[in-house]
């Protein structure tokens, strides 16, 4: 008897879920290095479960390396365009990219705004690229909370975002670089607004604490006044004010330069208190949580 097509799905996603649940629990006990109180045999096979784990998501490694090394970009790929959307600033460009057919031109310059990131970044030995996108990976590894979503899940939704913010440090680097990209510069340092992309790790983890959420961050939630600010300076609030993160931390976990971060929070903060009709002196930042701090977030 021929199984049926049911028969058939119900095993493929019987075997995704065995192969999901063994990679869960390798992050799991690579994890378990990190515990104070870890023992030597944790330790010791929490680095064989980082090497396992690397092979498993080799895959993952190498479509980066290709597109970041030798310039082939798969305009197929949802992933390799929602990563490369990152580093783009134009809101046309990126809406084309969304699409399922991307015209000559529009392709065209794509590679011309992402040539940047090839000359520079991808000027690193391919040895050292592999071991930043590992790095990368091995990250989130390390951060991941077995919360809702399973680990591929996440890596999915965040891996990207890690390697962009990777990458922008690299290149905020003055010594990184034999020249200026004055236009990606200007976008980074905020001449013009930064594009804010949440990550589901953002979306998920802020919602399971109590903190202000992506609908907040995007202006669908959050009141009149907040919505007169940018999606980029919301988020510096909740930073800033909320999480304690100081100007420079939240400068690296954006890819924006400090000097950007912190006029961007102050101009936030004046248009803020002009629209309340308070004195800023009185605007303080909780030192532990978000559900004492004095800055209104609804």
């Amino acid at each position: 008897m021929q199984p049926t097509n049911l028969t058939l799905e119900l095993e493929e996603e019987s075997k995704r879920k065995e192969v999901w649940d063994e990679i869960e629990n390798l992050v799991l006990d690579f994890q378990k290095q990190f515990k104070e109180d870890s023992t030597k045999e944790e330790k010791e096979y929490a680095k064989v479960c980082g090497d396992l784990l690397i092979a498993k998501f080799s895959p993952l490694f190498k479509k980066y390396l290709t597109l970041l090394k030798y310039t082939h970009i798969d305009f197929t790929d949802k992933e390799m365009k929602e990563f490369i959307v990152l580093f783009i600033d134009d809101y046309e460009l990126k809406k084309a990219l969304y699409r399922k057919k991307i015209n000559a031109a529009n392709r065209a310059e794509v590679y011309q705004k992402f040539n940047f990131i090839i000359e520079t970044y991808g000027k690193v030995a391919e040895e050292d690229m592999v071991a930043d996108l590992n790095l990368c990976f091995l990250t989130l590894a390390k951060r991941y909370k077995a919360i809702g979503k399973n680990f591929c899940a996440y890596v999915y939704n965040t891996y990207r975002h890690e390697v962009a913010r990777h990458i922008k440090k690299f290149i905020n680097n003055p010594l990184s670089i034999q020249y200026k990209n004055y236009q990606y510069e200007d976008c980074i340092n905020g001449d013009k607004d930064v594009y804010i992309d949440i990550s589901y790790e953002d979306n998920y983890y802020e919602s399971s604490t109590g903190l202000p959420d992506l609908t907040w961050v995007q202006g669908q939630s959050c009141s009149e006044i907040f919505n007169k600010l940018t999606p980029f300076q919301r988020k510096i609030l909740v930073k800033y004010y909320l999480e304690d993160w100081n100007d420079r931390q939240i400068a690296e976990n954006m890819g924006a330069h400090i000097n950007t971060v912190n006029q961007k929070r102050r101009d936030a903060i004046d248009l803020l208190c002009e629209e309340m009709g308070v004195n800023k002196d009185t605007i303080k930042r909780s030192r532990k949580s978000g559900k004492k701090a004095s800055l209104p977030v609804t």
